[in-house]
């Protein structure tokens, strides 16, 4: 101890750079033992950040398996969250003029979604739990108030250590056996059929476009048509509706629940914590919201499956700065399919009416149009195994090619006779079209971009809708199922790690996209995105390859091989 009361005095009031110094020789020799490493390091050119690395022994941890491992991640996050959340809010509230001097910890925080993040993993080939967080020092001027820092290091420690060492078993093993449950649910959709499940007693509605679940909600109740039994592990079952593959009509006046129904299906390729009311509304995890998307860039698409050529002439390769309503939606569908989809999730009040549907008497007088609407080709996306969700309220066009109708009546839900229905409806003179081309290739064109690969600067998240890399723009405003900057983190990271490598140039795009995302949760990703001499330094959480095959396609300036015609 006196050789740290000593060290104490010698730097106190030095310069910044002498901080390791006693962050290394205090906790090492006499806060750590419980660590397998505890690890300080600090960026050049950032005075008063250093990273601080926990290395936990798995023996130190509940249970798990290679199955459940995204979720012991997850729970240990949360637990260290909330403690150093409390941390924050203790030292601030002692001097809130003086954060700079009290200094600040910025950890990853979660939602309540159950996803890989990078501050937090596993290493199964170690045997070890590594967290990483940032921690701005109390530092003056640049100079160390080593007893300060002192203090402050030693407060951060003694909050992981504790956390781990009070682990509520139980607490874990009723959240773990949750999570399970979700996945064995998913599991049954595939093997089953089905493409969605809403188990019964969910709160579906959120309070005030939160996601904090609304408690006064009424819980949902499957029609017993459409319910199923679907067993979990323990020997028991769980109850709720089962969507099957098809095409599927929501129905419902204003205020009736439809789009609330909508959105929980939608929000179901997420595992959900316990106490967020979906727990088990489980959806296929390829599942895509498309709609209307007014000034979209396109580059080289091939369209003609919902258009002809008298729109232009060379359809299958079209290209566009500000797309229309009813070809950026168009567009979506096809960049779907192409992105492995197997779910559109389609809402009417967002969509381009003129692509959807055109009724007998429009097609009489507006002839020669070289739009095909969606209602044309609903069936045929059918038979390529793509399954359709859409919500309606004010046109009976799509009943007569449901395979299931759900009505929505002051949030209650019910069956509809299809056939009843149908035949109130008088069916449009089929058209006949060309055969559709629906998959295409989509890969960069290097012959047409600056260079063979670009090497990125920088990126910029301007909103929640809105990214800059370098000067290139990318609209995500129809992205719904990116819901924090994380994700938009993990986008930008995985479009300069694909755009600015030699390696994946001439290749499928998609296929790229999985290549990388499935990453997420090995080594390399941390090793490369936590590396304090790397240019690109942030949290990040798991994305789907889905997501960031559409999120390059969005990128202004970024220009595609054509299709051959």
């Amino acid at each position: 101890m006196n050789e740290l009361k000593k060290l104490i005095k010698e730097i106190d009031g030095c310069h910044w750079n002498n901080i390791l110094r006693i962050c290394d020789l205090a906790m090492k020799r006499f806060y750590c033992i419980e660590f397998l490493k505890f690890n300080f390091t600090y960026k050049i050119g950032c005075l008063d950040l250093i990273y601080m690395h926990f290395s936990i022994p798995v023996n130190n941890l509940p249970k798990y398996e290679v199955s459940n491992k995204v979720f012991l991640e997850d729970y240990v996050l949360r637990q260290l969250t909330y403690e150093l959340r409390s941390l924050n809010d203790e030292i601030y509230g002692s001097n809130n003029s003086q954060k700079e001097t009290h200094g600040m910890i910025k950890y990853q925080e979660c939602d309540d979604r159950v996803l890989s993040r990078n501050s937090i993993f596993l290493d199964e080939d170690k045997n070890e739990l590594n967290y990483y967080i940032k921690v701005k020092l109390p530092l003056v001027n640049n100079k160390i108030s080593a007893k300060s820092v002192l203090q402050y290091i030693t407060k951060i420690t003694l909050v992981v250590r504790n956390v781990i060492k009070n682990i509520d078993v139980l607490d874990y093993e009723e959240k773990k056996n949750i999570y399970d449950n979700q996945l064995l649910i998913r599991k049954y959709l595939k093997e089953n059929n089905y493409v969605s499940f809403i188990a019964n007693n969910s709160i579906l509605p959120r309070f005030n476009g939160t996601e904090e679940k609304d408690i006064n909600a009424i819980p949902f109740q499957s029609p017993e048509t459409f319910e199923i039994e679907i067993p979990l592990s323990n020997g028991e079952s769980i109850y709720g509706m089962g969507i099957k593959k098809g095409i599927t009509s929501i129905i419902g006046g204003a205020f009736s629940g439809k789009s609330t129904l909508l959105n929980a299906i939608e929000n179901g390729i997420y595992n959900h914590i316990k106490g967020d009311g979906r727990e088990y509304c489980i959806t296929d995890d390829t599942a895509i919201k498309v709609s209307a998307e007014d000034g979209r860039y396109i580059s080289n698409l091939n369209i003609s499956s919902f258009f002809t050529k008298a729109l232009v002439p060379d359809i299958e390769n079209f290209t566009t700065l500000a797309a229309s309503g009813s070809i950026s939606q168009a567009a979506n569908i096809v960049e779907a399919i192409n992105g492995k989809s197997k779910l559109i999730l389609i809402e009417e009040d967002s969509s381009a009416t003129n692509f959807l549907i055109k009724d007998e008497i429009m097609r009489d007088i507006i002839n020669a149009d070289a739009s095909i609407p969606f209602t044309d080709r609903i069936k045929e996306l059918e038979k390529i195994g793509l399954s359709v969700i859409l919500v309606t309220g004010a046109t009976s066009k799509f009943l007569e090619y449901s395979n299931q109708i759900i009505k929505f009546e002051k949030y209650i839900c019910h069956d509809v006779n299809n056939e009843e229905l149908k035949t109130k409806n008088k069916k449009d003179e089929k058209v006949d079209y060309y055969v559709p081309i629906w998959e295409s290739s989509r890969r960069i064109n290097i012959e047409n971009n600056t260079v063979k690969f670009i090497l990125f600067k920088k990126f910029n998240v301007v909103t929640n809708h809105l990214v800059f890399i370098d000067d290139f723009e990318v609209n995500i405003k129809n992205l719904e199922s990116i819901k924090n900057n994380y994700q938009i983190n993990s986008l930008c990271f995985s479009a300069i790690h694909q755009l600015g490598n030699e390696y994946y140039m001439n290749k499928e795009l998609i296929n790229n996209c999985y290549e990388i995302i499935s990453k997420f949760n090995k080594k390399e990703w941390y090793e490369i995105a936590l590396s304090n001499f790397y240019k690109y330094e942030y949290f990040l959480e798991e994305v789907r390859p889905i997501d960031a095959y559409r999120f390059i396609n969005r990128i202004r300036g970024i220009k595609f091989e054509k299709n051959k015609n």
